[in-house]
């Protein structure tokens, strides 16, 4: 996790869904695509502003190491939080929106990317949290879209 990740201080996180987060965000970086995976349910909703499919977890850490690759394929280094807020809904649901900016790698010829997604995760009393639906604000095209082909696709929007 970032040093700078409001996930380490940020008082409107509750210490369950922060340290789903940290758990994210350190998983996300790592070359273990399945601990990523492990925080999302079995199958789950993902959702941008083009497709909605659901996603078995198997599937989500196979697509994994692939929008890596195409982040950096684009001149994009690693997404790093800038914002996260939490809302409870109920005793089992919590909405967490998440802000990323994503830098561009030296020497590529383009600006940074932003990024907002927003998790509804699920913690039944006794069990660990969850994500069962993740909403991306923007298309991967569209981040991806400065220097890079329109015709990408997510690996995830395909449901692969």
């Amino acid at each position: 996790m970032n040093s700078e990740a409001p996930t380490s201080t940020s008082p409107q996180l509750s210490p369950p869904v922060r340290d789903w987060l940290h758990q994210f965000d350190a998983a996300s970086r790592s070359a273990h695509a399945e601990t990523v995976a492990d925080l999302f349910s079995d199958v789950f909703l993902t959702a941008d502003p083009r497709t909605v499919v659901p996603v078995p977890r198997a599937a989500f850490a196979g697509a994994l190491p692939g929008r890596r690759d195409l982040f950096r394929s684009a001149g994009l280094g690693e997404p790093r939080l800038v914002a996260a807020s939490e809302t409870r809904l109920d005793a089992v649901h919590t909405v967490l929106r998440t802000e990323w900016t994503v830098p561009p790698l030296p020497g590529a010829d383009r600006a940074a990317a932003e990024l907002a997604s927003t998790f509804l995760l699920r913690h039944p009393p006794g069990e660990g949290i969850v994500a069962v639906a993740y909403l991306n604000e923007r298309a991967l095209t569209d981040i991806l879209a400065p220097g890079h082909p329109a015709h990408v696709v997510s690996p995830l929007a395909e449901g692969s």
